[in-house]
């Protein structure tokens, strides 16, 4: 009888998913990843979800004469690699931000990161979070909750203007992604 069995990637070879909504927190949350793992070879996969959302009603929209009819994922492209030649150029010195992949997908934002992060075999998930409450919450619910709800593997939310403290080594023994240091 034929048996497979996933062997499954050490840790610092299974990428970090980081998701970006554009917003700040969400650009907070890709460089907080990016000081994680630099050093390592941990991968990162930088995924934005297409979806026109009612909170942002016209994310994709350009005025600088684009095409009005172009798909929005062809724009949203352009907006990720705006934002990552933004923050290349301001933070040189992170190896993270040159070699990380890039993907984009259309679709519900919550469920989509759970279904790439589960394809990929992410080690975690690394995304911003808005902190919104009350009304607002209720009105445009939380995708970082939902994915920290329903995900496999672990998920660190940020909040906009964050940094990390200490600089962390993925590769020291008893660090493990997700459990916090131990």
């Amino acid at each position: 009888m034929l048996e497979v069995v996933n062997t499954p990637q050490p840790l610092n070879r299974r990428p970090i998913l980081v998701p970006v909504d554009f917003s700040e927190c969400s650009r907070s949350a890709l460089l907080y990843a990016c000081q994680l793992v630099e050093g390592t070879h941990t991968p990162l996969l930088i995924l934005h979800v297409v979806h026109d959302s009612p909170g942002k009603p016209g994310l994709y929209r350009r005025s600088n004469g684009h095409n009005p009819s172009r798909p929005m994922i062809d724009i949203a492209g352009e907006i990720l690699d705006e934002l990552l030649t933004k923050l290349r150029g301001k933070h040189p010195d992170l190896t993270a931000l040159k070699t990380a992949r890039t993907r984009l997908v259309q679709g519900l934002p919550g469920a989509r990161i759970i279904e790439i992060a589960n394809r990929e075999r992410a080690a975690m998930i690394l995304m911003g979070t808005h902190g919104r409450s009350g009304i607002a919450h209720f009105l445009q619910g939380s995708v970082a909750e939902y994915v920290s709800k329903h995900a496999r593997a672990p998920v660190t939310t940020v909040r906009e203007n964050v940094v990390m403290p200490v600089k962390l080594n993925l590769d020291t023994p008893g660090f493990a992604v997700g459990s916090g240091v131990q």
